[in-house]
């Protein structure tokens, strides 16, 4: 899921707008939603919950990417210029992991 935010001052002027540049640019299939606010005292509760979580503080800059198990647990936190491509062992085995 995409979370688009304006706080480094680079995403388009409408939701909409954002999602089909990400879907024309990098072949996003997966949802996104409204823009949030990532850091601050508005910020949105799930980055609240991921960032203290990851325990890596503020995010600073977009495309920070967050997995999350399928029991809505942290697994890790990635750098913005982590490639998704190198997720994929990481995303596997969390798909792999044998529900109670």
């Amino acid at each position: 899921m995409g979370l688009p935010s304006n706080q480094f001052h680079q995403e388009l002027d409408s939701d909409e707008a954002t999602s089909e540049y990400c879907q024309l640019h990098y072949g996003v299939t997966f949802p996104m939603t409204q823009q949030v606010r990532l850091n601050g005292d508005d910020e949105d509760p799930l980055f609240t919950y991921l960032k203290e979580t990851a325990g890596h503080g503020r995010i600073k800059w977009n495309f920070t990417k967050f997995l999350i198990g399928r029991d809505g647990q942290l697994i890790d936190r990635y750098a913005p210029i982590f490639k998704p491509e190198k997720m994929e062992p990481a995303i596997v085995a969390a798909l792999n992991v044998k529900q109670d």
